[in-house]
């Protein structure tokens, strides 16, 4: 059996008319096997083929531009193929339709972070943690950029004693300061959680 290449079978599965019908916008992008672009993109997605997965995120967004899960994903696979203007072009439809994900803005801030604007990635981590001041990830990518890049001391406007939380040093330590950090939920388990990974 022949071997098709992944783009001929994306263009193969592009619509043969320019302007889809109204209801084409409401489902996906089907293929003549009953795949769909959103469905190819994940699978090349799990197969670590980052490029593939922006391929055919953007093939399914040309039908569903505002999908904001496939924004996020098509962000994220094209941040992973160091397509960096991609990401950020990605991320920042998806922060258009909803600026209160905190996943988006931790990812914004991940991807500020290879792009080596650590400013930018303090906004996002903390925008984050505002939104979700569970998301150990937010936290613990803020203090190592706090701690490694000369961002110690500057104002983020960080919910109120998230440095103190960040710099709790041990279990005993956080037993003591408890009271302290019932803002965060479950302290002892945000404390688990970073000290575990």
């Amino acid at each position: 059996m022949k071997r098709i290449s992944f783009k001929s079978r994306l263009n193969r599965m592009a619509p043969a008319s320019p302007s889809p019908s109204p209801s084409a916008s409401v489902s996906p992008s089907p293929s003549t096997n009953g795949e769909n672009f959103a469905a190819l993109g994940d699978r090349a997605r799990d197969e670590r083929r980052w490029s593939d997965a922006v391929e055919a995120y953007r093939k399914h967004l040309e039908d569903r531009p505002t999908d904001f899960g496939i924004l996020i994903q098509l962000g994220n696979c094209a941040k992973e193929a160091k397509d960096l203007a991609t990401s950020l072009n990605a991320y920042s439809q998806a922060l258009e339709l909803n600026s209160a994900d905190a996943d988006l803005n931790l990812q914004l801030g991940h991807l500020y972070k290879v792009m080596g604007r650590r400013r930018d990635a303090a906004k996002f981590f903390v925008q984050a943690l505002q939104i979700d001041g569970g998301l150990v990830d937010a936290r613990r990518e803020l203090a190592t950029l706090r701690s490694g890049s000369g961002l110690d001391g500057e104002d983020f406007s960080l919910p109120e004693n998230m440095l103190d939380f960040l710099k709790v040093n041990s279990l005993q330590e956080l037993i003591e300061r408890a009271p302290e950090f019932e803002n965060f939920g479950d302290p002892f388990k945000v404390y688990y959680d970073l000290v575990s990974r």
